[in-house]
């Protein structure tokens, strides 16, 4: 179908961010939402998981975002999946035996969206990008439980970039 009149092309921002340096961050989980991607390994499509955060604590990367992306599954024991790390750093608490017999009832969308305003830490670490550019870029490697309770993220406090201009 053609494109339709009316339709406006904006100029993106083109803004990119070197990242953060290698350490563990307090951050607040700013949303979580639904995607398309692939299976690990395949190319069959599945419905993902993707966690927004921000790192709430105080200093120059106050504010930064970071994402990860987990494939709607809760597996515990030694083999963790990457959903059930986050749920465990968010909540505190690992999951029973019966409780993980029975994930899919417990891990509903409503107890996703609870999780919005959490807070956890991030181990991260840095690595090439994987689009041939030659960039570097944030990896999550760890999600912890929080030591302590920040303030909630304010969007007030994150530094403008001073323009060009």
């Amino acid at each position: 179908m053609p494109v339709k009149a009316g339709v406006s092309v904006e100029v993106g921002s083109g803004k990119t961010f070197d990242p953060v340096p290698a350490d563990v961050y307090a951050v607040e989980v700013l949303d979580i939402e639904e995607r398309e991607g692939t299976k690990f390994q395949s190319s069959e499509v599945e419905t993902q998981i993707n966690f927004k955060f921000a790192i709430i604590e105080e200093g120059p990367y106050y504010g930064r975002f970071m994402w990860a992306t987990c494939a709607p599954k809760v597996t515990g024991g030694a083999k963790q999946s990457k959903l059930y790390q986050v749920i465990v750093a968010i909540t505190g608490k690992e999951f029973s035996k019966d409780e993980l017999k029975r994930a899919g009832e417990i891990v509903t969308p409503d107890f996703l969206n609870s999780m919005i305003g959490s807070q956890l830490r991030l181990t991260v670490s840095i690595k090439d990008k994987v689009d041939g550019s030659g960039g570097k870029t944030n990896k999550i490697d760890a999600f912890l439980t929080k030591k302590v309770d920040l303030p909630a993220y304010d969007q007030s406090k994150v530094k403008k970039e001073e323009s060009p201009i």
